[in-house]
């Protein structure tokens, strides 16, 4: 199964929760490291609900349509168990923008990756400024310990980035000479 059927296992186990409601948990921390959408959610439902990890439950509401709720089966708290004492994960490669236009960058005067990189470290400053302060916040709550891990991972990804822009930085400042626009493939001037 993928990691999104455990992610959505993993939220059952601590709440039963209707398609709705697991859609908005999932937009919440999780999405930080593991995005889904709303409709990988519902799939994600109707298959575990097809190989029985889950069952559901509807429920009758005044004024709203009717919901069903989802609860882990006990084949479904074992799946989620043994996958979560496997000593091996996947993987998984992060897609990254900003890599790509850096690993093509010969084409840009030195000021535009400059400008590339200085975007970088704001976004990254902001995003671990936001990470600082969540980890700060579950400190408080010890049984919010192995969610502060998975900030705390983010934090350190973006104090990493920081690094990286800072190393960027002092390169470019030792550039001598401005990079040429010239593409690779134009006859020299």
């Amino acid at each position: 199964m993928p990691v999104s059927s455990f992610a959505v296992l993993g939220l059952l186990s601590q709440s039963p929760a209707s398609g709705y409601q697991l859609a908005q948990q999932v937009d919440g921390p999780i999405s930080n490291f593991w995005p889904m959408s709303k409709s990988n959610v519902y799939g994600e439902l109707v298959r575990l609900e097809e190989l029985g990890l889950v069952e559901a439950s509807d429920i009758s509401q005044v004024k709203l349509p009717n919901k069903r709720v989802f609860h882990l089966t006990a084949a479904g708290e074992a799946a989620l168990d043994a996958w979560l004492r496997e000593p091996t994960f996947r993987k998984e490669r992060r897609k990254n923008s900003l890599l790509v236009k850096m690993l093509f960058a010969d084409r840009l005067a030195s000021g535009h990756i400059a400008e590339l990189v200085e975007a970088a470290r704001d976004e990254a400053e902001a995003e671990r400024a936001r990470l600082a302060a969540i980890v700060d916040v579950l400190e408080e709550f010890p049984a919010a310990q192995w969610g502060r891990s998975t900030a705390l991972f983010g934090l350190r990804h973006a104090e990493a980035t920081l690094a990286w822009a800072d190393e960027m930085r002092r390169q470019l400042d030792q550039l001598s000479e401005p990079r040429s626009t010239r593409r690779r493939h134009d006859p020299p001037a």
